[in-house]
């Protein structure tokens, strides 16, 4: 599923048994809030996501403490699935100095969507992101509702 995409992606260095037992993740050593990271399992998962940078994962973890608490957003379901993927995009990202210079973005914003609904666990990271697990299911529900 999730795990194995992840640890496939082609995005992030391949991670050597040292390198995994020495850092416990994979988060750069010049990221500012690199132990708060460490220490919190929710923003690690929120790391491991292709391409969401330790910054993008404070700016959710700061408005979604857990994962619970941004998983029932996401499956609510009187929200729509556009309203669902541009859910993170107005969040703000702390810069160096503290203060809130940037928005996390409507790509981040999907991308995490995405990842954290995906229905299938074969398809990669990537194709989810571009949105072939969106259509897998959707062509999925069509034929089953025309053999129906």
């Amino acid at each position: 599923g999730l795990t194995i995409n992840l640890a496939k992606c082609r995005f992030r260095k391949k991670l050597t048994p040292i390198s995994v037992n020495a850092n416990e993740c994979n988060v750069p050593k010049d990221t500012v809030d690199r132990d708060l990271i460490l220490k919190n399992t929710w923003l690690k998962a929120l790391v491991a996501i292709p391409k969401v940078q330790p910054r993008f994962a404070i700016a959710v973890w700061k408005k979604y403490p857990t994962m619970k608490s941004l998983l029932s957003v996401y499956i609510d379901p009187t929200k729509s699935v556009h309203e669902k993927e541009s859910l993170l995009k107005d969040l703000m990202m702390e810069g160096l100095l503290g203060n809130e210079e940037q928005r996390v973005g409507e790509i981040c914003s999907k991308r995490i969507y995405r990842i954290f609904m995906a229905q299938n666990g074969h398809i990669n990271t990537d194709e989810v992101e571009n949105g072939a697990d969106y259509f897998t299911t959707n062509l999925n529900r069509a034929s089953h509702s025309q053999i129906s």
